[in-house]
């Protein structure tokens, strides 16, 4: 009967190493999968917000484009309206086109495009570039 309860001692010994070993795994493999999670929806978000700028920059050319230049929105006036409006998205850049030969008249077509350097909080993802871009015709 003894020499049983030794087998069994001695098995449980042999054993000791493998409960850390699968949770150091298990732990390694849902803190990357949750990470990459967290990663996606930020980025996305901030994909967003960039969107939503692009059209609040074209929406203001748009309503302010007329043949009168004391009157017509500028790039420079674009990018001050865009640029306080982008709450947490960090450094931005924006640029504003009229495709359309430059025309500001109804009708005209008007381009805002922002894009900023994505930084990612876990030094595994990096960093990159985000951008929108939006395209609207001159009603006023």
């Amino acid at each position: 009967m003894p020499t049983r309860l030794f087998a069994v001692d001695r098995q449980r010994r042999t054993q000791t190493g493998g409960v850390a070993v699968e949770f150091a795994l298990g732990v390694t493999i849902f803190m990357l999968i949750f990470m990459s999670i967290l990663e996606g929806g930020r980025a996305i978000m901030s994909y967003g917000t960039l969107a939503h700028l692009a059209r609040e920059g074209t929406r203001y050319a748009m309503v302010r484009g007329t043949t009168d230049p004391s009157i017509t929105a500028s790039a420079s006036d674009v990018s001050d309206h865009v640029e306080s409006r982008a709450n947490g998205v960090g450094d931005i850049s924006v640029s504003t086109t009229w495709p359309t030969g430059g025309s500001k008249a109804p009708g005209s077509m008007v381009r805002v495009s922002v894009s900023t350097n994505y930084q990612s909080i876990v030094p595994v993802f990096g960093g990159f570039v985000l951008s929108s871009t939006s395209e609207m015709v001159i009603t006023y």
